[in-house]
């Protein structure tokens, strides 16, 4: 019985194409989203502790404080939490760093094509006005910029390019934001 000489070898060429298009089946966004309102947070609560900004914000009347920031914030989340449970029922992935499996187009997706961003962002403008916290206010102004280039253009072209037509009749009927 004579065996072979030559070695089992294998060339590794990279990725099938399969396994490319699973790599890069996601939008690659900057950052991780959640991570932007968070950071917002906690950098206008410190920052709000060092140089509080609330002489230059005392004009605001205590009904915005005690009646429309409780208001906001429990809008926000609502309209938060239902865009994740929108993913979730359709059984897509909510996080960014994995593929989209389908088009969501329920609500409040049929409201803006951005719910869980919207809520967070309006969950931050109740809690800056909630607990004059001021600064957090001033930083949306750069967070929200960061949110929108970084993340949800990125997200457009993605969905663009996974799902086409149906994405782009989606941006025709649903504003991206309200």
């Amino acid at each position: 019985m004579t065996t072979s000489s030559k070695p089992n070898l294998r060339m590794d060429l990279g990725p099938t194409s399969d396994q490319a298009n699973a790599i890069s089946d996601h939008p690659r966004v900057w950052i991780f989203p959640p991570f932007i309102p968070l950071s917002t947070l906690v950098l206008g609560v410190g920052l709000q502790f060092i140089f509080p900004l609330s002489r230059f914000f005392g004009w605001l009347p205590s009904f915005v404080h005690y009646a429309i920031a409780p208001l906001l914030f429990a809008c926000g989340l609502v309209v938060m939490i239902c865009g994740k449970t929108a993913l979730l029922r359709a059984k897509t992935n909510v996080d960014p760093r994995q593929p989209a499996l389908c088009l969501v187009e329920t609500w409040p997706y049929t409201i803006s094509r951005n719910p869980m961003y919207l809520g967070g962002s309006v969950g931050l403008v109740a809690l800056s006005l909630g607990f004059s916290l001021y600064w957090i206010l001033v930083l949306l102004l750069i967070s929200l910029p960061i949110l929108h280039f970084g993340v949800v253009r990125k997200e457009e072209r993605y969905l663009e390019q996974k799902f086409c037509r149906a994405y782009l009749e989606y941006t025709r009927r649903v504003r991206r934001w309200l």
